[in-house]
């Protein structure tokens, strides 16, 4: 693809990993901003990220937040061993009694492994307006 022609060979160090706001097109939406950021060589758990690949995560939190997030919790490598199994998943998202402002939140979520392509997809679906409570 040309598009990913010229990619940079190496992570830099530090990494660069861009906050991107939304425009204002988006504030419909319940997310606050997005990071996107390319990995060269991939990162751990290698079994499921070791190849060149872009990292994009969407946040529903402010960019403070997120820099408090922590990948060391048992929690967060207990999910990332699931992905191991390569068994596909959907599950419904708990849903809130009450929101603190309005857009579309997801309902639920899906993993699948698509093994002749040897790659995971990895979705939230059924968006609804939720108004704030």
């Amino acid at each position: 693809m040309a598009s990913l022609n010229g990619l940079p060979a190496e992570d830099t160090v530090p990494p660069r990993v861009p906050m991107l706001t939304f425009p204002r097109q988006a504030s419909a939406t319940v997310f606050d901003h997005v990071m996107m950021n390319w990995n060269s060589h991939g990162h751990a758990p290698v079994a499921l990220f070791g190849k060149p690949h872009f990292d994009i995560h969407f946040y529903m939190v402010g960019m403070a937040a997120v820099a408090e997030i922590s990948p060391g919790r048992p929690g967060f490598a207990a999910q990332a061993a699931h992905l191991l199994t390569k068994q596909a998943a959907h599950k419904d998202l708990k849903q809130p009694q009450a929101y603190q402002r309005s857009g579309y939140f997801p309902t639920n979520h899906s993993v699948h492994y698509d093994d002749q392509a040897k790659e995971y997809s990895i979705s939230l679906g059924g968006m609804i307006m939720r108004h704030a409570s």
